[in-house]
Parts: structure tokens; sequence; C-alpha cells
């Protein structure tokens, strides 16, 4: 009698079970590497719009669309538009600079249409928490002075950006009387 070779798995599949762990080794790093998975949530999508009026020195500010912006997480910034203004001249002051030509929107003078601030100066809290599609908010923006009398038909840019830098928005708003 012929004695028999049992084995429980033969070479080829050993090989092949080896291959195919590889593999799927070899397509998580690629997907981690490669951005498939990523671990950082998206910056907001939006279009903020503005309006500014020389005569009551008020900025509105509408949001035109996208999503809802955290109060607490962007800065809105004014910023001269150099076609307009000419390069070599710096409008606005910031921190007893003069002539940086940028505006920083202070959270505690920007309101909603019921006159509620973004930021309560006194006690710090956020009161306005979040900015939504379709509303419209005001900013005493007190840079007439700064603008001069011939600022009227000429714009500045507005900037809506994330505390950590990430720009969400930038248009251009017209300056009116």
């Amino acid at each position: 009698m012929k004695p028999m070779n049992e084995s429980a798995v033969s070479p080829v599949i050993g090989v092949m079970l080896m291959l195919v762990v590889t593999i799927i080794i070899a397509a998580v790093v690629s997907a981690f590497a490669g951005g498939l998975t990523g671990t950082e949530t998206k910056p907001p999508q939006a279009t903020i719009q503005g309006t500014y009026g020389v005569s009551s020195d008020i900025l509105q500010l509408y949001h035109a669309g996208g999503d809802e912006l955290s109060t607490q997480r962007i800065i809105l910034k004014l910023q001269q538009n150099d076609d307009d203004f000419g390069g070599y001249q710096s409008l606005f002051t910031q921190e007893g600079r003069v002539g940086v030509g940028l505006h920083i929107l202070n959270k505690s003078e920007i309101r909603n249409s019921k006159g509620d601030p973004w930021l309560n100066a006194t006690t710090g809290q956020s009161t306005v928490p979040v900015f939504r599609p379709g509303e419209t908010m005001s900013y005493n923006a007190e840079i007439s002075t700064q603008l001069g009398s011939d600022a009227v038909g000429k714009s500045l840019f507005l900037e809506v950006v994330t505390t950590d830098g990430t720009l969400i928005s930038k248009s251009k708003v017209m300056i009116g009387p």
C-alpha cells in the first residue's frame, strides 16, 4: 500500500494568502497617504457681500449663500482696493500702526437685525453665535474719515477668513454716498 501524503494547506495557497494581505496593507497605506480618508474638516463655504455708505458710515454684510458661519471662528477684514486708491496710499490704521491698508472688523460692533452684537464687549461672550444664509448684519465702520471725500464710487475688499487663516469669501464692496 502506498502511504498517503495529506497536507492541510498547499504552498501555493499560502503564497497567495500572503500576497493578498500585502496588497490590502499597501492599499490602506496608499489611501492614508493619498488623502482618500482625510482626517481634516473642510472649511465652510459661503458668499458674503457688502455695501458701504460714506454718509451713514455703516457697512451692511449680507450672507448670500453657503454654509452657516460660526461668528467665533471667523474674522472679517476690510482692505483697500489698490486699483481704486493707489498702492502707495494706505487708508486704514491697525493697532496703532498707520498705513497697513487693512481694517479688521470689531465683533462687538457687528450687529444682527435685532441690534444684538456678535460679541458682548464686557463679558467676552458670543451673543450671535451664527451668521446664516439670508441674514444681513450691520457694522458701524467709523472709517469715512480715513476714506476721504473722494471715496464714493471706489471700492474696498471684504474678506472672511477662518481663525486659522483659511479664506472663506472675498468680495468687492462699492462705496456709495
